[in-house]
């Protein structure tokens, strides 16, 4: 176990949208890590730029929350500097940080994908001053972040009982069969999505984000869930190890069924009496018809992915698994996704 620490979670919080980002991956790693004993500041590098300059605008702060990030850590003295997704906290800050800092832990943590290799740079600028980087692709793409300073590991997308806290496969009676809440950010998409509710047509769907609908954020989103039976993951990629939409596992959460490409490693995290895997859009036609027809069915899956994603993938164990790869801890428990670590 990690013995109580001090952790710098450098993030973005989104203070300035009064709870619209409630659920983000931010919040979660932070609830993990004060659940797991652990003293947490945050530093909200977006809000802090904006705060520190006259017009409130995140451009004309960068280099004053670079500074006060230095003040931060000179005044707290922290025994992890955790960074988050900081792209405002400029390259020439971490280098300085790890050289009048020298014994003072770095890890970074990574939701994006990788595949993009403008964001795979930058994030290894950022790793090679780093101790950990954890990141929620794996395969190939994430072992090449590896150098002869750090290491690095897959971490998967969480859940936070006190987020997803809706209880779907014990209801009966939901108004939704089939729910869609994801962006049609390119036409292939766009015809995807309109084709398979189209053909749903004798169920009662929703999509929103998509088809002309705006997206749901905030309690709109999570009070949407609550009403749905089923639910589709799509992701920008489906063919990259371990890369899925963090959007998985707030379905999951939620006790929907969940239909979700055959992503490569997806099964060593959820089985198929957990997750409804498909391969084509014909498929995933047949298999959202037949699921929503047999309500037992659909709810005994999505029962055994809720009980899955709230006991294997809860802020409060994948937190621990974080902090013991970062202190170079026996792990505690057989993760999952041990074998996705290249230390």
């Amino acid at each position: 176990m990690v013995s109580p620490k001090k952790i710098l979670h450098i993030c973005n919080l989104n203070i300035f949208r009064h709870g619209q980002s409630y659920y983000s991956t931010d919040w979660k790693i932070r609830n993990g890590l004060i659940r797991n004993g652990h003293h947490v500041y945050d530093f909200s590098y977006r809000e802090v730029a904006r705060w520190e300059n006259p017009f409130r605008t995140t451009r004309f702060g960068v280099k004053k929350m670079n500074q006060r990030l230095f003040e931060t850590i000179d005044k707290y003295d922290p025994d992890l500097i955790l960074f988050g997704h900081c792209e405002l906290v400029q390259p020439e800050t971490i280098i300085q940080i790890r050289k009048q800092y020298p014994h003072t832990r770095m890890a970074q943590w990574y939701v994006d994908s990788l595949v993009y290799p403008e964001k795979r740079q930058q994030l290894a600028d950022r790793s090679q001053y780093m101790d950990m980087v954890l990141v929620t692709t794996g395969g190939e793409l994430l072992e090449s972040l590896k150098s002869e300073r750090n290491r690095v590991a897959f971490f998967p997308n969480m859940v936070d009982g006190a987020i997803e806290s809706s209880r779907n496969h014990e209801k009966d009676n939901l108004p939704i069969d089939f729910l869609f809440c994801g962006r049609d950010y390119n036409s292939d998409r766009t015809t995807r999505i309109k084709h398979l509710i189209d053909a749903l047509a004798e169920l009662n769907c929703e999509v929103w984000g998509c088809l002309g609908n705006p997206p749901l954020t905030g309690k709109n989103y999570y009070k949407k869930l609550s009403q749905a039976a089923s639910s589709l993951n799509l992701s920008h990629v489906e063919d990259v190890a371990f890369c899925t939409s963090g959007r998985m596992t707030q379905l999951l959460g939620c006790g929907l069924l969940t239909f979700t490409p055959e992503t490569p490693g997806m099964r060593t995290l959820f089985s198929p009496e957990e997750v409804i895997y498909y391969h084509q859009n014909e498929d995933l036609l047949e298999k959202i018809l037949h699921y929503c027809q047999n309500r037992d069915e659909l709810k005994n899956i999505a029962s055994n992915g809720w009980k899955r994603a709230h006991g294997s993938y809860n802020v409060t164990r994948v937190t621990k698994f974080m902090l013991e790869t970062i202190f170079d801890k026996p792990f505690t428990e057989d993760y999952e996704w041990k074998n996705e670590c290249y230390f």
